[in-house]
């Protein structure tokens, strides 16, 4: 009787947990991720020239945000599967970095995937929404902007 207990507990949270949402969030604009990054005090740069000069064709758009030691970044790709490729570089990227105290979130949905982990004081985000990908690997002091960037942009 226990082991059927355990077993239908079991059940329960994993249908309560799931595979996945199917929640679907709407892509953000690079003109909308200038403006907030002005907002919260940073400068950009229009990246699309150097991923060009590097021939990268599958990129439409990028920009880099800057202030002090915080780069944090949005490309757009071609096609949502060249974001993913990007995303799951970054994430491999950053699990290379990844300390014993490490915490990290991942969050998946119909048409998004979000990642963050704090690690030897470094908070690394990778947030896409179908083709758009934004990015940072920022000092943990910095993990407040970053998330303010991300809420603003609904990442």
């Amino acid at each position: 009787m226990k082991k059927f207990k355990f077993i239908f507990l079991c059940f329960i949270c994993l249908l309560l947990v799931g595979c996945g949402s199917n929640e679907t969030k709407e892509i953000g604009s690079l003109e909308t991720f200038q403006n907030v990054c002005i907002n919260n005090g940073l400068t950009y740069t229009d990246m699309l020239s150097e991923y060009q000069a590097q021939k990268a064709d599958y990129i439409t758009g990028a920009i880099r945000c800057t202030l002090d030691d915080l780069t944090i970044e949005m490309v757009i790709y071609d096609t949502e599967e060249n974001a993913g490729k990007a995303q799951k570089q970054h994430i491999s990227s950053f699990m290379t970095l990844k300390g014993t105290a490490a915490t990290a979130h991942n969050e998946k949905g119909k048409n998004y995937k979000l990642f963050n982990m704090i690690s030897n004081n470094y908070y690394m985000v990778s947030n896409r929404i179908e083709n758009t990908l934004i990015f940072t690997k920022a000092p943990l002091a910095n993990k407040d902007k970053v998330d303010a960037i991300m809420t603003a942009m609904n990442y």
